[in-house]
């Protein structure tokens, strides 16, 4: 007969992230999710605590085979404390589970900071991944239109 019920292992791991959770994650939310910085201190945090390699190889710093259970129950503690911060497990797994597929290289390149928190995609230096994460603020400008103007501006392209 298959059982359904979780591991004690499954418990353990559950309960050390709900406690995570609720003291850590719950206190912080509202300004994280106010706040365009990445929190980077949490993003690593994670990665001590082997969440960030659910299911990805073990030479990489990963736990070495695949648990989706696991990441299900990594992904629903989490989201007590912060909904946001509970995707970055599934995000690291879907793009480092396609590194895994790469050449010893990139998995030691790409995949490994990945595993370690120090960047949230592939990226040759965790200071290029922080660079791309700064949000670019477009800015616009109103002017008043007379009757019949249109607001929109063509620009040609060049060569015609």
């Amino acid at each position: 007969m298959i059982s359904f019920a979780f591991t004690e292992e499954q418990k353990d791991f559950r309960l050390t992230l709900e406690r995570f959770a609720h003291d850590t994650l719950l206190p912080g939310y509202r300004d994280r999710a106010s706040s365009t910085d990445f929190p980077w201190d949490v993003q690593r945090r994670l990665a001590s605590m082997g969440v960030l390699g659910i299911g990805l190889p073990e030479e990489c710093g990963g736990s070495g085979a695949e648990d989706p259970i696991l990441l299900g129950l990594a992904t629903e503690a989490l989201a007590e404390g912060d909904v946001n911060v509970a995707s970055a497990p599934v995000q690291v797994g879907l793009v480092g589970s396609q590194l895994a597929r790469g050449s010893e290289t990139v998995r030691q390149e790409y995949l490994a900071p990945l595993i370690r928190g120090e960047c949230t995609w592939p990226s040759r230096s965790p200071s290029r991944a922080r660079a791309r994460m700064r949000p670019r603020c477009a800015r616009s400008r109103s002017r008043r239109q007379t009757a019949g103007a249109s607001p929109v501006r063509r620009r040609r392209s060049p060569g015609r």
